[in-house]
């Protein structure tokens, strides 16, 4: 079975794709006969809200459930990583597990995946003209939705097939460069 791992939520709105979107998102990959285990903070809970109620059967909800050594090991095991920018996304690049990281104001080039290759996706807005810019550390009044506004599922399932038709026959491998 294939399983991918999603972070939907971030602290920051500004930095997080709507929760229906990535509810879109599970239901495709539980279509596609891909299991989702979602991931993050139990203060994740909140900001995903009724999403949750809505998961397919095989989703795994481990919010909260996991130490960071314990989410570690759990991101290790997974096929992909899809995340919104996030310490998480990073924890995918250190044990080696692809990542599909869905970037809002920030700059991918600065705060992205490490280390860069054709494993670690990325997926930006589009048509924003002032992308990139960090609102949390400039004070720009920018409240993000022009940026996660503009990313749509269609993109960041293009990254995840991308990445699934990559990897070798026994589903195990992706080229490293």
């Amino acid at each position: 079975m294939q399983v991918a791992a999603d972070q939907p939520v971030r602290t920051l709105n500004s930095i997080r794709l709507h929760p229906e979107r990535f509810l879109e998102l599970i239901e495709w990959l539980d279509q596609s006969g891909i299991r989702t285990v979602i991931i993050g903070s139990a203060g994740d809970r909140q900001g995903l809200g009724p999403m949750l109620d809505h998961l397919p059967p095989s989703s795994l909800n481990l919010l909260g459930r996991t130490s960071l050594s314990e989410v570690s090991a759990v991101i290790a095991q997974c096929e992909l990583m899809i995340s919104n920018d996030s310490g998480l996304a990073h924890i995918a690049g250190a044990v080696g597990t692809p990542t599909v990281t869905i970037f809002g104001p920030s700059d991918p080039i600065r705060t992205g995946v490490f280390p860069p290759s054709k494993i670690h996706r990325v997926v930006r807005p589009e048509g924003v003209t002032c992308h990139p810019c960090q609102p949390a550390k400039t004070g720009l009044t920018c409240s993000g939705t022009d940026c996660m506004g503009s990313i749509e599922v269609v993109a960041v399932r293009k990254e995840v097939e991308f990445l699934l038709q990559m990897r070798s026959p026994d589903r195990k491998k992706y080229p490293q460069e």
